[in-house]
């Protein structure tokens, strides 16, 4: 009995941490996302200027570098994605893990946060994906597909094959669910 009891104050501490942290995140990544949104209002909007071997430009947010926007109006998110991919960047948003959109192979991994990645499985085929660079570029994106990849698949992940791919492990933490997207093009709109 004593045992049982044990057990189940350890699942409940456990659960509990993990609301908190997700809580802790989705602060941190709202935090991030408002001073790039305060910045970028200042910021007139310029002529589109980019070419593939272009560096993403970046902001520093208290000392975290974001490297610009990530939108999924079928989750209703709204996330800054940071640069360089590392465990303490993934705490407080998702990270640009290879390429750029200048370029096919952009990818981009998040916790399974449900206000980060965690309801990316919810998404369905034709849904929109949107990322504005910090030039105010903003690129759109259908989702095409998703796969279930083992948790040591960095090539499979890392393809050109796809414009965008965006990525967080499964709940058990063996695996990657990875959502595939094709580019749409550049938006002509501008954020204001």
């Amino acid at each position: 009995m004593a045992m049982g009891l044990l057990l189940l104050a350890a699942a409940l501490f456990w659960a509990g941490f993990n609301l908190w942290d997700s809580w802790r995140a989705e602060r941190a990544a709202q935090n991030i996302l408002g001073v790039i949104s305060k910045s970028q209002d200042r910021k007139s909007p310029s002529e589109t200027v980019w070419d593939p071997d272009m560096e993403l430009p970046c902001v520093q947010v208290d000392g975290i570098s974001c490297v610009g926007i990530l939108e999924i109006p079928a989750l209703e998110l709204s996330l800054p994605v940071l640069d360089p991919c590392t465990a303490e960047n993934l705490r407080k948003g998702p990270c640009r893990y290879g390429g750029t959109p200048y370029e096919e192979g952009f990818v981009v991994a998040g916790h399974n946060y449900r206000t980060h990645f965690g309801m990316l499985q919810n998404l369905r085929s034709g849904d929109m994906i949107y990322f504005t660079d910090l030039n105010q570029n903003k690129f759109s994106y259908s989702v095409e597909t998703f796969q279930v990849l083992s948790g040591n698949a960095v090539e499979e992940i890392l393809t050109d094959e796809w414009d965008l791919t965006l990525f967080t492990c499964t709940y058990s933490g063996q695996s990657r669910f990875a959502v595939r997207c094709l580019s749409q093009g550049e938006s002509s709109e501008k954020n204001s």
